[in-house]
């Protein structure tokens, strides 16, 4: 019965009121969303590059159910669903090529810092400096989430857990599954803060590690000895920050 909605996925954090974005003029459009930092090539592979700019993230969007209703959009949502099903690139991004494809030409553009994606590389980083700038919402997109490892921003996600009746349950969750994520190279047994140092004497660095938005570097008496890079869906280990030992791809 509503005419309008916010739609949120679990793996953000939500910094302030969301009643300006919510407020977003729809006028005739069926959503409004935020730029997508990496995907735009999608828009080729599902050949809607001439009716749509950019690609959208819908993780977080506004929904106009009022023009979905009156266009019967879910007609369009299963005919999409049913011409692309085995289309794997399609399939790893369901609900979102499918707002993309049947919204096409039709999407308005939310202000970059609507979401801030904290570990997901941004091909345009002008996009990236806009989202940093007072974001509304952290989104801990792609497979890597920080109740399984350090990722840019993990910290935030921990502030606002303690807060939480889950926090015990996260935490017991975290340590069932942490030899599991280990042994696959996805954790490692450091704090979740994109910067630590732990210094001999107080004053002789031993171990480093430096995290920024797609990856995270190790350092044992100033020489490197590992690094974790992230990229789409994609986690590679390194050995000595040269050396490729281990790849971990979520499905």
């Amino acid at each position: 019965d509503f005419d309008k909605a916010i739609c949120l996925e679990g793996d953000m954090i939500v910094l302030k009121s969301l009643k300006g974005l919510y407020s977003t003029d729809m006028k005739d459009c069926p959503i409004a969303a935020v730029k997508d930092p990496c995907c735009n090539s999608l828009l080729e592979h599902f050949e809607i590059e001439k009716q749509s700019e950019y690609y959208v993230n819908t993780g977080f969007f506004v929904a106009n159910l009022a023009y979905w209703r009156k266009h019967k959009a879910k007609e369009d949502f299963i005919q999409i669903n049913n011409k692309y099903c085995k289309d794997k690139l399609f399939q790893n991004l369901l609900d979102q090529n499918i707002f993309n494809i049947a919204f096409a030409g039709k999407i308005k553009y939310l202000p970059h810092n609507s979401q801030f994606f904290s570990n997901i590389y941004y091909k345009n980083q002008d996009f990236q400096k806009l989202a940093q700038i007072d974001p509304y919402i952290i989104h801990y997109a792609d497979c890597t989430k920080p109740w399984c490892t350090s990722v840019n921003l993990s910290y935030l996600f921990w502030q606002y857990a303690k807060r939480t009746p889950f926090y015990e349950e996260i935490l017991q969750r975290m340590f069932i599954g942490a030899q599991e994520y280990f042994y696959k190279g996805i954790v490692t047994p450091f704090s979740s803060s994109p910067k630590e140092t732990i210094k001999l004497f107080n004053f002789i660095p031993i171990f480093k590690k430096k995290s920024t938005t797609n990856k995270t570097k190790y350092y044992i008496l100033g020489i490197p000895v590992w690094k974790i890079r992230i990229k789409y869906n994609t986690k590679r280990g390194y050995l000595f920050g040269l050396i490729p030992l281990l790849k971990h791809t979520s499905k």
